[in-house]
C-alpha cells in the first residue's frame, strides 16, 4: 500500500491507502510536530494540551533546553521567567511534498523574535512490517548565530496509557534505569494502547556529530546532540528515525 501526503492550511496529513496514519502540524505551535502517529490500536504519540508538560506533543525537534548555556529556549512554551520568553521554529515553505515525505524550510527565532538560524528538514515515512512503520528525519541546520554549546533534541512523547502502564528501555539499559540520561543507540517505550499494546522506538544515527547521542527520559523520550563550537561552516546535520509499532517492541 502506498503513502499519500495531503496539505491543508496548517498540516500535512499522511495516508496509507485510505487510512490516516499521521499528521505533521507546521503552524500553530512553537515547533512543528507530528501527531497523531497511528498504528492499529490508535495514536502511539500524545497530542497537545493534556496532562503534565503540555508543550510535549508528538514527535519533534527542539533546541536549547531551558536556555542551556545561555542558548535561546526553543524547548519550552513559556513567555515569562524563569524559562521565557521562549523562541520558536517557524515554518517558511515546503520545497517538496512527496507521497512518502516532504522537504521544508524553517527559520529559528529567539525570545525577542530575532532570527538566529535557519534549517532545511527532509522527512520520509515507510512501512517496516504489517505492524510497524517508521519516520526518517534529517535536519540540516544551515546557520546558527548563537555560539554556545547548546543541545538539539529529537523528542517523542508517547500516549498517556503507554507511559502509565508500559516499560522504558534503551540499548544500554533496561527498565527504570533507562530514565537516567545516558549514551545509547536507541530508546523505547511500550505499553497498553486501545485494546492491545503498542509503542515507539527513537533511534540515533551513526552520522550524527557525536559517536553516541545522549538519551533522556524525563517524561519524554529525548535524544540529544550538542551543537559543536565553532558552528560548522557547512552547517550541522542531525538525523534519527522513529519506529511506531503494535504489540511488543520489534527487533531494532
Amino acid at each position: 500500500m502506498s503513502y499519500r501526503t495531503e496539505q491543508t492550511h496548517d498540516q500535512l496529513r499522511i495516508f496509507e491507502g485510505d487510512a490516516l496514519v499521521g499528521a505533521y502540524r507546521f503552524l500553530g505551535a512553537r515547533r512543528p510536530y507530528f501527531w497523531p502517529l497511528n498504528v492499529a490500536e490508535g495514536s502511539v504519540a500524545r497530542g497537545a494540551g493534556t496532562g503534565d508538560h503540555p508543550h510535549q506533543t508528538g514527535f519533534y525537534l527542539a533546541y536549547g533546553l531551558h536556555g542551556h548555556n545561555g542558548a535561546s529556549n526553543i524547548w519550552s512554551d513559556w513567555d515569562e521567567a524563569p524559562y521565557g520568553p521562549c523562541g520558536a521554529m517557524h515554518h517558511v515553505e515546503f520545497t517538496d511534498i512527496r507521497g512518502d515525505g516532504f522537504t521544508e524550510r524553517l527559520v529559528y527565532t529567539n525570545g525577542d523574535g530575532e532570527a538566529i538560524g535557519e534549517e532545511t528538514r527532509d522527512i520520509t515515512y515507510s512501512r517496516v512490517s504489517d505492524s510497524s512503520w517508521r519516520i526518517d528525519w534529517h535536519s540540516h541546520v544551515l546557520s546558527l548565530e548563537e555560539q554556545v554549546n547548546a543541545p538539539f533534541h529529537f523528542s517523542a512523547r508517547a500516549a498517556t496509557s503507554i507511559l502509565e502502564s508500559g516499560a522504558v528501555a534503551s540499548s544500554a539499559r533496561d527498565g527504570s534505569e533507562a530514565r537516567e540520561a545516558h549514551p545509547a543507540e536507541w530508546m523505547s517505550a511500550a505499553g497498553a494502547l486501545g485494546d492491545g499494546k503498542a509503542g515507539m522506538v527513537l533511534v540515533d544515527h551513526a552520522d550524527n556529530p557525536d559517536e553516541l547521542g545522549e538519551f533522556w527520559y524525563p517524561s519524554i523520550i529525548m535524544l540529544t546532540h550538542e551543537a559543536p563550537l565553532p558552528f560548522p561552516a557547512d552547517g550541522l546535520h542531525l538525523r534519527c528515525h522513529l519506529l511506531l509499532h503494535s504489540d511488543d517492541t520489534p527487533s531494532i
